[in-house]
């Protein structure tokens, strides 16, 4: 597919300008331009993707990675637990919660067992796991079917996958109780070190999945549209599962002379993906108005 990078194209979060960033291959292995916000930082594309390509991309198989066990399920089991303590200090013992793109339903089985439970969730592979195996739960398929208030709505490694947040940001509006919280998590920061130094080698950048390159200012733009306002933004690494530093701080340094050197002999090069401090961002917001 012919690929265009001199396009007019608005930001889909604060509707300013952006700019050329870097081009790389979809999962499709598309030649795809993504673009740069010059006020928010956000990351953004002109769409080529239709249903069919998302449907390819979460069918059975994206579901089979969240019920394996494997050593990937086992730290994001522990990081839930991690993500979830950061929260205690904002909310009460007994809230009504909503995990908005539920998956299999461990995180939610991750929550106080006070919490009143819902989820919300799409891939019929998933939809059909959380029905048989979690009766307790609330699970539902269609946003337009969830009538209930929330005191907390949780994304986890959710809103960066939403090709349009129109309908993200009216179910805030609607569903969300004034003084209550959403929890943004497990999110690309795509101003973070290594998405600044790898561009299109940083490991987050998988297209059409990750269809939304967020930042801080991004999020706080796009959630400001349900009356919501940042209270606490973390950058998860230390302490967790996924921290080794002795060898990403290597990989690092190692990966940054490669990309530096490919960028001044316009080369393609293979970089080692790694965790590393500020590639994954957990935002809380309370909604004021």
């Amino acid at each position: 597919m012919a690929m265009s990078i001199s396009y007019q194209h608005k930001c889909p979060i604060c509707l300013d300008d952006t700019y050329f960033y870097f081009c790389h291959k979809d999962v499709f292995n598309n030649d795809v331009a993504i673009r740069k916000c010059i006020n928010c930082g956000h990351g953004s594309y002109r769409s080529i993707w239709d249903e069919s390509h998302f449907r390819e991309i979460y069918g059975a198989e994206y579901a089979i990675d969240y019920i394996n066990s494997t050593e990937t399920h086992r730290q994001r089991s522990e990081q839930y637990l991690l993500d979830l303590a950061l929260l205690e200090e904002f909310l009460p013992k007994q809230i009504n919660v909503l995990d908005f793109g539920c998956s299999s339903g461990e995180y939610l089985d991750s929550m106080p067992k006070l919490w009143h439970k819902s989820g919300y969730e799409v891939n019929p592979e998933l939809v059909t796991i959380l029905e048989t195996t979690r009766p307790s739960y609330a699970i539902y398929n269609n946003v337009r079917e969830i009538q209930s208030d929330f005191d907390l709505i949780t994304l986890r490694g959710v809103i960066e996958h939403i090709p349009e947040h129109s309908y993200l940001i009216e179910f805030l509006n609607d569903r969300l109780r004034i003084g209550g919280f959403v929890y943004i998590s497990a999110t690309p920061d795509f101003s973070s070190p290594c998405a600044v130094q790898y561009k299109s080698y940083w490991g987050q950048i998988v297209t059409p999945e990750h269809i939304h390159q967020f930042t801080p200012a991004s999020l706080q733009i796009l959630l400001s549209k349900s009356g919501l306002v940042m209270k606490a933004l973390y950058h998860p690494y230390m302490g967790t599962p996924y921290e080794n530093w002795k060898l990403d701080s290597k990989d690092y340094l190692s990966n940054k002379e490669i990309t530096d050197r490919a960028r001044t002999n316009s080369r393609e090069a293979e970089i080692r993906k790694h965790p590393f401090p500020g590639n994954m961002m957990s935002v809380i917001f309370e909604k004021i108005r």
